[in-house]
């Protein structure tokens, strides 16, 4: 991606999945058997080959 300055590089990211550490503690961050689906993460756009949660079918 161009920008006026150069070119947008940011440092790598980081994703979580799951809640913030709560006042309860580690225990209540995640939920054990959780499935998620859908998910993208990349640099690029989502390929339209993997289609969409949103689609109507």
């Amino acid at each position: 991606m161009s920008t006026p300055r150069g070119v947008y590089n940011p440092p790598n990211h980081v994703a979580y999945l799951g809640a913030p550490l709560g006042r309860s503690g580690n225990e209540s961050a995640s939920i054990p058997g959780t499935i998620y689906r859908n998910g993208w993460l990349a640099n690029r756009p989502r390929p339209e080959s993997l289609g969409s949660a949103l689609e109507i079918r």
